[in-house]
């Protein structure tokens, strides 16, 4: 069978379709409603005694080349006396040998879907569904969406999914055809076809069996979810977000010199010495990120250890693990907000209310975990604390950078020192200064809670601090492009990629003549003082703490402004890593792009190693490896979270609550990353790194992001300037978001309005 047009491809399969209902049709050339519309209605009328749908039918929609999806008209709930209009109006869309069909309306729709049987090229079912009974939002954004992702060979035990994907078998032998998109609905738990069309394809590519790929990360999830020595809990959950988020920090899909960096600077070793080094339990030696071919993934009961205080014995601490791996899998929209939803991983002075909900602990056990917090928190805090020597070592760094970058080092010898001298003095001193400015948040979101604080002096804090955003803002608009770009030029979107320039290698893409600021937070720093600091001191000195209001203010505006400055330092080290990456490979004749599928580990190897004439057959090997491993990649589908093994195979996307920021609203068009003109505009982008920082000098009215938690870079990017933002609302939210024309950005009321 061949696809014909929308109408024509539902009267041809009605009589043979097996798996699924197609309601009555009638079917008219425009010209032919044109010339007979009092026959036409009345044909109509007498054929369907209900309420109608009024459909096009032209010949330029669902072609293999171009679906037209949403050019034409569709008219549901149509009654005798607005027929004519319904047809007049949908007639208005098409020419005139296009056609018309109306059918009845389908009452009672308990379930409708847009499915497919192909994402990105790989054997994948997609079932977007809505169970609201509108069908206008999966289009929309509104209601409450979902979208599975099922692999072809897995057997679903939904349903519903099962007549789906029987439906899809049926259609796919009938066409033969592997690429078909479908819009079905149920009513009555009966199936029904409402339309059949092919999948525009952009590339002539065949349909790629993921199923073994699949089958390995399974086994590999079982074998990493198995009880081992030294670490606690029965099992592990994996997810893209959880702390330290490579979905926001490196993306999706990253390529394996970014995944590879990020490995050797933070997640392998750096991240669990610094989580050591500031009391809590020793890690090190336990990777944090595991790449499923090509995928990020944060291993949770490896994270969840990680925060417990170094006083909390192995008894309660398994307890603890355990008890926080159910609450996420309970939960799985707080993957991105687990030290606010899911976990304790500092004292909070109503740290008895969240203590409440864990039932399954004794008053004992409670007091054990509170004060072990409370101590280790206060060590923190207090003046002889790590992170006042972290605060030294940053420093260090700078200057280290700066004798490297002017030394006379081969190439190699300057990567390796770099990317060493980035992880001892830099990455592990962030890491540090990071876990106090989380803190510091946590510890100035409960003073506001308890009323210690209102939340108009929170406010007023947060808005006097002064960062590396705040800063660069404002001095876009006050230095000269040479001077602007001695402090900022080793800047660059997405921080790990060597194939995005720096804001010094392409200021006129990332800096406009127009780029002047509009937001009253960058040029009206005030400082603050907290007037009444007495409920405060009261607070503190009831909890334990030895320290005054004055300067627990000055430890939270150090803590939360040095979080932001150390990981701009660190990255002046990995960007002029990625620089010399980037030449040497050009001295081999290797392309910027295929540098970016180089493993570190084997350009680091060479420092310790003879550099022979074959490091260029070594690297060439590395690269060709690592792109056909990254063309898996692409196609891959996995959930943002994994709880079990049949996540592998069978998942759902779209429960996402997104962390809104300021309780404004703004309504805006809407605007991507690459677009000339962002003043005014609700950008959209997928996740964000200091290297974003430049739209904020763009004049933006609000910001969405599919990936970002609750303390991201961007989320307190925007809170610091005033910014209504979403982030984190998921890649499928993201999707519909990005191509509205106008959304409404509700923030007080949590809401997107496309």
């Amino acid at each position: 069978m061949k696809f014909q047009t929308k109408a024509r491809n539902l009267e041809i399969l009605k009589p043979i379709l097996k798996s699924a209902k197609i309601l009555p049709l009638i079917i008219y050339k425009k010209k032919y409603i044109m010339s007979n519309l009092d026959f036409v209605m009345n044909e109509i009328l007498s054929k369907f005694n209900t309420k109608l749908i009024v459909r096009s039918s032209s010949c330029l929609e669902d072609s293999s080349s171009s679906s037209h999806a949403g050019e034409f008209e569709t008219l549901q709930s149509v009654t005798a006396s607005n027929l004519k209009t319904a047809l007049l109006d949908v007639a208005s869309y098409l020419n005139d040998d296009d056609e018309i069909f109306i059918q009845p309306m389908l009452e009672n729709i308990e379930f409708f879907a847009v499915c497919m049987s192909a994402l990105n090229y790989a054997n994948y079912i997609t079932i977007s569904y809505d169970e609201s009974g509108d069908s206008k939002n999966l289009t929309n954004g509104d209601g409450l969406f979902r979208t599975a992702v099922i692999l072809k060979s897995h057997v679903s035990k939904n349903p519903k999914f099962k007549k789906i994907i029987c439906l899809i078998n049926e259609l796919e032998n009938l066409y033969n055809n592997a690429f078909i998109d479908i819009e079905i609905a149920f009513s009555k738990n009966e199936l029904y076809l409402l339309q059949v069309r092919p999948i525009v394809k952009n590339e002539s590519k065949n349909l790629q069996d993921l199923t073994l790929i699949h089958d390995m990360i399974a086994k590999k999830f079982e074998k990493l979810s198995l009880k081992r020595p030294h670490l606690l809990g029965d099992k592990t959950i994996f997810g893209i977000m959880p702390d330290w988020n490579p979905a926001e920090i490196l993306g999706l899909r990253p390529k394996r010199l970014a995944i590879s960096l990020y490995k050797e600077l933070i997640t392998d070793n750096i991240w669990a010495y610094g989580r050591d080094n500031y009391g809590y339990k020793n890690l090190r030696s336990f990777p944090l990120m595991i790449d499923f071919a090509g995928l990020c993934y944060i291993d949770t009961r490896v994270s969840f250890n990680s925060f417990l205080p170094k006083s909390i014995g192995e008894k309660l601490g398994e307890k603890l693990v355990n008890h926080w791996l159910k609450k996420l899998e309970n939960s799985p929209q707080n993957h991105d907000k687990i030290e606010f939803e899911v976990i304790l991983s500092s004292y909070e002075f109503d740290i008895d209310e969240k203590l409440k909900d864990m039932d399954n602990f004794s008053a004992d056990e409670k007091t054990k975990i509170k004060n072990s917090l409370k101590n280790l928190t206060i060590d923190i805090i207090s003046p002889k604390s790590r992170f006042y020597k972290d605060l030294e070592r940053i420093n260090e760094l700078d200057k280290r950078v700066k004798e490297l970058k002017s030394s006379n080092l081969a190439s190699i010898d300057k990567i390796y020192w770099l990317i060493e001298e980035c992880k001892r003095y830099g990455t592990l001193s962030f890491a540090g200064i990071a876990r106090a400015a989380f803190i510091a948040t946590s510890v100035l979101n409960s003073i506001a809670r308890v009323g210690a604080i209102s939340q108009c002096e929170k406010n007023e804090f947060l808005n006097s601090l002064s960062t590396v955003s705040s800063s660069l803002a404002r001095d876009i608009n006050l230095l000269t492009k040479d001077d602007f770009l001695k402090i900022y030029g080793h800047l660059r979107v997405n921080t790990y990629d060597i194939t995005s320039p720096r804001y010094d290698e392409s200021f006129d893409e990332y800096f406009t003549k127009n780029s002047k600021i509009t937001n009253q937070n960058v040029s009206k720093k005030k400082p603050f003082k907290l007037k009444n600091t007495k409920p405060l001191n009261t607070l503190l000195k009831e909890h334990g703490f030895n320290i005054d209001a004055n300067e627990l203010f000055e430890f939270l505006a150090l803590a939360i402004t040095s979080r932001e400055s150390s990981k701009f330092i660190f990255t002046k080290a990995l960007s002029l890593a990625l620089n010399e990456i980037k030449q040497y490979a050009l001295k081999l004749g290797i392309s910027n792009d295929d540098a970016a599928f180089l493993d570190i580990k084997t350009l680091l190897g060479f420092y310790t190693t003879l550099e022979s004439l074959s490091a260029k057959e070594l690297i060439l090997s590395n690269i060709a490896k690592n792109k056909a491993e990254f063309e898996i990649t692409k196609s891959l589908n996995l959930p943002p979270l994994i709880c079990n093994k049949d996540d592998i195979y069978e998942f759902i996307l779209g429960e996402n609550e997104p962390n809104f920021i300021t309780q404004k609203s703004v309504q805006a068009m809407t605007a991507s990353i690459n677009d000339s003109d962002l003043n005014g505009k609700i950008v959209c982008i997928n996740s964000a790194d200091p290297g974003y920082d430049f739209i904020f000098s763009k004049g933006i009215a609000g910001l969405i992001t599919a990936y970002g938690g609750a303390n991201s870079h961007m989320a307190v990017r925007s809170n610091e300037f005033g910014l209504p933002a979403a982030i984190g609302v998921g890649e499928d939210r993201f999707n519909i978001y990005k191509k509205a024309k106008i959304i409404t950005l509700d923030c007080l009321n949590k809401r997107i309005i496309v």
